[in-house]
């Protein structure tokens, strides 16, 4: 086994020994270097493989993408499963991985003719699975309505539950970085209370939308006032 050589300590920082290292070397006053491996928020940047572990995935911030695919894929809320935060670093964050609040849109049945579209809600983390919020009619007859009355769901977002698959468009409405729990909770408790309260669906007026509004409205968040599609009830507020 060869000797080891020590170098002086000056020589650790040249810039020629920096760029060797890889690593982002900072100065201190003292004068001592040290290596400064916070990135994006949610992610710590590992020196060996050149990449930011962000907890579940790893990201690559020359190419601005995760190098896995999410194992969620497209319903993650974004059109790339290699995406971080919707291409949109700048005004989103990703903690851990945590909660993100969407509110997403599919056609109204038959009424996608008349480009009518059905609101619902999913919220996801890394932790648990994602949960749906939804409400619709019931589709036994009463005296107001065809329809009956309207009816929520809610429960892990998973293959044949209702509305599975990514909505065209959709919106976020909250990303703050905190598990999910208490917001699903939250909507679950409203969207309970909706259904108890047997509020009759009525078409163009008072339908799943209108469900959708009121579960977010009442779980205290701040909602768009103009939506991305023609989404009838959106604004009226079941007050159970």
């Amino acid at each position: 086994m060869g000797t080891a050589r020590l170098l002086p300590a000056r020589a650790l920082l040249t810039p020629r020994m920096r760029w060797r290292n890889r690593r982002r070397v900072r100065q201190g006053v003292s004068g001592r270097s040290y290596s400064f491996n916070l990135r994006l928020p949610g992610q710590y940047y590992d020196t060996e493989t050149g990449l930011a572990q962000n907890y579940m995935r790893d990201y690559d911030s020359a190419t601005g993408r995760y190098v896995e695919s999410d194992p969620i894929g497209l319903d993650g809320g974004s059109y790339s499963t290699y995406n971080y935060v919707s291409n949109n670093p700048i005004q989103f964050a990703d903690l851990l991985g945590l909660c993100r609040v969407e509110l997403r849109f599919k056609p109204a049945g038959m009424a996608w003719r008349l480009n009518k579209w059905h609101a619902y809600i999913v919220t996801s983390d890394s932790f648990g699975p994602h949960y749906y919020f939804r409400g619709g009619p019931s589709g036994q007859m009463n005296w107001l309505s065809i329809y009956g009355d309207i009816v929520t769901k809610h429960g892990p977002y998973l293959p044949g539950t209702p509305d599975w698959g990514r909505g065209a468009p959709s919106i976020t409405i909250s990303d703050d970085g905190q598990p999910c729990d208490c917001t699903n909770q939250k909507l679950g408790n409203i969207a309970d209370a909706i259904q108890n309260a047997k509020f009759t669906y009525i078409a163009a007026i008072q339908n799943s939308n209108s469900a959708a509004y009121t579960m977010l409205n009442k779980a205290g968040f701040v909602l768009p006032r103009d939506l991305p599609v023609s989404a009838p009830g959106w604004g009226r507020s079941l007050d159970y």
